[in-house]
């Protein structure tokens, strides 16, 4: 179930339970589990969650990057360099 077919009410209700219930299993990352540009959301998910957030892939510019970095709500930053530059 991707976030991207669930509308804003139903994405947060459901994302923090669904990682709750897989904390269990220790995982390593939760790679990218809000769509691209909901930094919002994103803090909703990380105040509840606490299994690593990965992401960056989506990303298409420096500033996107430093948007979320500011925000504090990724601890593992995956680029692409070939859409972001290096």
């Amino acid at each position: 179930m991707s976030g991207e077919n669930l509308g804003k009410g139903q994405l947060f209700g459901v994302l923090p339970r669904i990682a709750k219930e897989i904390e269990k299993y220790d995982l390593m990352q939760s790679k990218e589990p809000v769509p691209k540009g909901m930094i919002q959301s994103m803090k909703r998910v990380v105040e509840h969650v606490n299994i690593p957030i990965a992401l960056g892939k989506r990303l298409s510019s420096k500033t996107e990057m430093k948007q979320y970095l500011k925000s504090e709500v990724v601890d593992i930053m995956m680029l692409d360099c070939g859409k972001i530059g290096a």
